[in-house]
């Protein structure tokens, strides 16, 4: 690396083999560093989409869950006095101190071909409450209710059917094909 000339005086530097080496090591170290990059964005982007999804699983549990312990009826498929647009997948409601509290489950477009989930709760006459639960699904199911003795349904697809059932359940697919129900039991029978 380091040379005297004849008359003493150091000649510093490196030699081409020198600086070749360390091109080819440094490659190496970009590349294997660049490649680490990729895997951690896409790792990333895939854990968003997961823990996305698991937080629309919840809002939905949370939301669901409690409307149907609590309702005294559940409608499916019909026109709702809560709020309007979009396709009404069920209705729960209620009567508490004279006031009728409604909750509408809503199936409406998304961004592109996805379709959203809405939760529209009304007390009374006043204005709706819109709450998005899930977003970027495929497919939004009507909610069912059976009776305990049996499995069928008591709901069709009429407009505006009230149901007798104690155990619903809300069923929903999210746009890579992932099925996902929500089940709750009426306490009011």
């Amino acid at each position: 690396m380091t040379g005297r000339t004849r008359n003493g005086a150091s000649d510093g530097g490196f030699t081409l083999v020198e600086l070749l080496v360390v091109v080819a090591i440094l490659g190496i170290i970009a590349g294997a560093l660049t490649e680490s990059i990729i895997i951690g964005l896409r790792t990333t982007t895939a854990t968003v989409a997961q823990v996305s999804g698991s937080l629309d699983r919840q809002k939905l549990a949370d939301a669901f869950v409690p409307d149907v312990q609590s309702a005294q009826k559940v409608e499916v498929e019909g026109p709702t006095t809560c709020g309007s647009g979009g396709t009404v997948r069920g209705t729960l409601s209620r009567v508490d101190r004279g006031v009728t509290k409604t909750a509408s489950y809503v199936e409406a477009a998304g961004e592109g071909p996805a379709l959203q989930l809405l939760r529209r709760y009304c007390e009374g006459e006043a204005q709706p409450v819109e709450r998005m639960l899930a977003d970027n699904l495929s497919e939004v199911q009507s909610v069912v209710c059976v009776t305990e003795a049996s499995s069928t349904t008591t709901t069709t697809a009429a407009s505006t059917t009230t149901t007798v059932g104690r155990h619903c359940t809300l069923s929903v697919k999210d746009a890579k094909g992932v099925a996902y129900q929500i089940n709750a039991t009426r306490r009011a029978a």
